[in-house]
């Protein structure tokens, strides 16, 4: 998956009012219709370096919408539209009939349509393509109108409600929210939906499934037309005494004259900080480790999240190393030094398909319940060491392995040396008078052991040859495959004479 935005909940909102645009490599503003002077203005999101005429506009702007560096505007007769880095530009993108509130997801723009008797909100292609004048009827005096990843919304001004409907046009209500008086713009985001109450002068707010409304979140605006909200602010619109307001998401530090110097403000909208993820992997990679860069629309600092990981300060070029195979997702956001930070953060999904080293096997094997059906018996005459447990010859040999792994069988006769410098020597004249030890003789035989219960039988016989007759000590030695070596254990048994 490419990188994206996550708008699952966040998307553009406006309705004589304001919009979200993630601008990439491009400072965050704040954009505003002047009604009465034709013209769209820009300035910092602090309400500084204003700018009254960044775009000369048609007759009457009212509604504004910004998508990535595109604004869209309604005009008296026509959608304008023009990219604000660039040579596109026209004042009648799309036709229509008296366009108020205007909003834009990543499909379609749409607009609410005010005409006597005739009241729609109406939808076409992003490139102007497929318009349905009628794609929602009913409405009454629409004004606002905002989107988010599951719901059109739009204020009916008549009728004193918000009205909302699927993003096909499907289940509409036209009473989805009892207003205030005069509801013009409107705007989502994550979380709730807000709406400017005209006569009221008040901002309004309510959960998105319309619970918990309030009729006064905001108080102190004058003639309040547009609202939008970024990921740290609302935004509205006075257009009586013709500024931009702001305040928090919790409605706390508010500023009726943020920017002082608009002309009737009918829609306002904001360029968020954004971010974007410009070098990483995506699909799917062979290595455990990824290594990912990242920029922003103006100088700031990042945080990152992997996957559930709570978010957390990161560099500019950020490694994960150590990844677990299968998929994963990386978020990263922009916060600049004001503490703003990007709404809706840069997303790159991957998925990791590393060679899987396994750890070293260090675990030995465990050999117990060495035992031999008799401990005095005779030896074979010819034939091998060991044999199947079915054999007639010999005695049967049972153990018990934690593992699957080679059992080596050696031979220790009882008391038969002498230890001399440290070691078991065969007894001589000259050491007859050392300390006695068990002499081990040549040869070995290895049986392969299987997890469990194992049987097998022992001949007598070892290195090719009859074991003469005596005590000994029977000794079996487990070796997995990775080299671990199991204690070794062993029985006691006589070989007599046949």
């Amino acid at each position: 998956m490419p990188t994206s935005k996550i708008r699952s909940a966040v998307a553009f909102a406006c309705a004589l009012g304001f919009a979200l645009v993630a601008v990439p490599q491009a400072a965050a503003k704040v954009y505003w219709t002047n009604n009465t002077t034709n013209t769209i203005g820009a300035a910092n999101l602090a309400g500084t370096d204003v700018n009254q005429s960044l775009i000369v506009a048609g007759g009457g702007p009212y509604g504004l919408a910004v998508r990535d560096s595109v604004l869209y505007w309604s005009n008296n007769s026509s959608i304008g539209r023009a990219d604000i880095f660039g040579p596109m530009f026209s004042q009648n993108f799309i036709t229509a009939t008296n366009p108020r509130g205007v909003a834009i997801d990543g499909n379609y723009v749409y607009w609410a349509t005010d005409t006597a008797g005739v009241d729609t909100i109406a939808r076409a292609n992003l490139d102007g393509t497929g318009t349905n004048q009628n794609f929602i009827t009913g409405v009454d005096d629409p004004e606002g109108v905002a989107v988010d990843g599951g719901h059109i919304y739009w204020a009916n001004s008549g009728l004193a409600r918000i009205g909302r409907a699927n993003l096909d046009g499907t289940s509409k209500n036209q009473n989805f929210i009892t207003t205030g008086g005069g509801p013009f713009g409107v705007a989502v985001d994550g979380g709730h939906i807000y709406w400017a109450n005209l006569f009221n002068d008040t901002i309004a707010r309510a959960n998105l499934d319309g619970t918990n409304v309030n009729q006064s979140f905001i108080t102190g605006a004058s003639s309040p037309r547009g609202v939008a909200v970024d990921g740290q602010h609302v935004y509205w619109g006075n257009t009586g005494p013709n500024t931009i307001g702001r305040a928090n998401l919790d409605g706390s530090g508010v500023n009726q004259s943020l920017i002082a110097t608009a002309n009737f403000p009918y829609g306002v909208a904001v360029t968020p900080l954004d971010t974007g993820i410009t070098q990483g992997p995506s699909g799917t990679i062979t290595s455990s480790a990824a290594t990912f860069a990242f920029a922003a629309s103006e100088p700031a600092g990042f945080e990152c999240r992997l996957d559930t990981q709570p978010l957390a300060a990161c560099g500019s070029q950020t490694t994960y190393s150590s990844l677990a195979n299968g998929p994963h997702v990386l978020q990263v956001r922009a916060r600049d030094s004001a503490g703003n930070v990007d709404p809706t953060p840069a997303a790159r999904a991957f998925v990791v398909n590393a060679p899987v080293v396994n750890a070293p096997d260090t675990t030995k094997p465990k050999l117990t319940n060495l035992k031999l059906s008799r401990t005095r018996f005779s030896a074979a005459a010819s034939g091998s060491a060991l044999a199947k447990a079915t054999a007639k010859s010999g005695v049967k040999v049972s153990y018990t392995l934690t593992e699957v792994a080679d059992v080596r069988f050696t031979v220790e006769r009882r008391k038969a040396g002498r230890v001399v410098n440290g070691k078991c020597r065969a007894r001589t004249n000259a050491n007859e008078r050392r300390k006695k030890c068990d002499l081990k003789l040549k040869g070995s035989a290895t049986h392969k052991g299987k997890l469990g219960k194992n049987s097998l039988r022992f001949r007598g016989r070892l290195n090719g040859r009859r074991i003469s007759r005596g005590n000994y000590y029977l000794i079996a030695t487990a070796k997995d495959a990775a080299g671990n070596t199991a204690s070794r254990k062993k029985v006691k048994f006589t070989i007599v004479k046949r």
